[in-house]
């Protein structure tokens, strides 16, 4: 995906996050577009009003705890109109208006078919070079002969949410599913690490 790449994770499979699916992807659509991509609130609402809705609702409350100011290094540079050498899913926007989207975006989730999954379409609408663990299995492929010494049980289930997650911290910007303890500790522990920051501590 190349050095500069956006993340997020959503959980949808289980609980109250099957539950609430629909307004937990809308609600990080909302925290990519305008509090990482840096969409004005019309800009936005009109925005998910033409990729996504049919009529337009008000914005959702945004969780938006990060301090901006904290990030600014590590936000993509704009106009980003090229990725690296992996194949977008879609073409890429050629309206400079809208060429911030297309930054490779990585989403870590428990979707069993992210690609087809109809709660992701406000996502895959509008990000046209997403990608998910499951498109790269050249990578994944090692982790399939792990077995445990102890009872021969495979590793590889335990191993690859924690591929998962490093992958997801290794971002530019991360954002995650409220409620979800994956997010909280992608971004208030991993990200954090990896980009030289202090670790968040919250009760």
């Amino acid at each position: 995906m190349g050095q500069d790449y956006l993340a997020a994770h959503e959980r949808l499979g289980d609980g109250i996050f099957e539950d609430d699916a629909e307004d937990n992807v809308r609600t990080i659509w909302w925290k990519l577009v305008h509090g990482v991509l840096g969409f004005g609130l019309e800009d936005t609402m009109r925005l998910e009003h033409s990729f996504i809705e049919s009529i337009a609702r008000p914005p959702p409350d945004l969780p938006l705890d990060w301090d901006p100011q904290t990030y600014t290094a590590h936000r993509l540079q704009f106009p980003f109109s090229k990725t690296s050498a992996l194949s977008c899913r879609s073409p890429l926007h050629s309206d400079p208006r809208l060429m911030r989207f297309n930054a490779p975006l990585y989403i870590s989730t428990d979707s069993n078919d992210p690609h087809n999954d109809p709660r992701l379409h406000p996502i895959l609408s509008t990000f046209p070079c997403v990608f998910f663990l499951s498109d790269f299995p050249e990578r994944l492929a090692p982790l399939d002969p792990l077995h445990s010494s102890l009872d021969g049980l495979a590793l590889n289930p335990f191993l690859e949410p924690l591929l998962d997650a490093l992958v997801v911290a290794r971002s530019s910007w991360v954002v995650g599913t409220e409620g979800s303890t994956f997010s909280r500790f992608v971004e208030d522990v991993l990200w954090r690490l990896h980009h030289g920051y202090e670790i968040v501590s919250k009760g």
